[in-house]
């Protein structure tokens, strides 16, 4: 492509467009004109003591729906692109939400989202099997403790 970096904008005029024009006669390899430059500014932030090396991301959690197990304000960290146990704690993306619970895939097909904190059962979350696709897996909670696993008390 042709074009022009975006902190150049002010200044291309119409004989810089038609320059444009004419590189892509005169090159077939020129198959568009447009924005041109690809930035990359990534702050270089060294990783945390603590952090583990499989993290690849953290995140603070709000809300107490995983005491006692995670805190509110409990800085977590996620591995991405592992697999998830029945069970296991994962961050999803739901119906405009992000959510820490607990993965509880079903017989039938539909999954839950729970809490490990019993006092917060009302913050489960039913997804149906119909809506499984609207759920979004985005990583692996790292805990340093396994939780146990719940009885599910759930009525379908």
């Amino acid at each position: 492509s042709v074009g022009t970096h975006p902190d150049s904008c002010d200044e291309v005029n119409e004989d810089v467009l038609e320059e444009y024009r004419k590189l892509c006669k005169l090159n077939p390899k020129v198959k568009a004109i447009g924005e041109i430059g690809l930035d990359y500014h990534y702050e270089d932030i060294p990783r945390a003591a603590d952090m583990p090396k499989n993290a690849s991301y953290c995140l603070t959690v709000s809300g107490d729906s995983m005491e006692p197990y995670i805190k509110d304000g409990q800085m977590v960290f996620v591995e991405e692109d592992v697999p998830l146990g029945d069970m296991e704690v994962g961050v999803f993306f739901y119906q405009g939400g992000i959510y820490v619970k607990q993965y509880a895939p079903s017989f039938d097909g539909s999954v839950f989202l729970l809490s490990a904190n019993p006092a917060r059962e009302a913050a489960n979350i039913a997804v149906p099997r119909e809506s499984v696709q609207d759920l979004y897996y985005l990583g692996k909670v790292i805990m340093k403790k396994k939780l146990l696993k719940q009885l599910l008390k759930v009525i379908l």
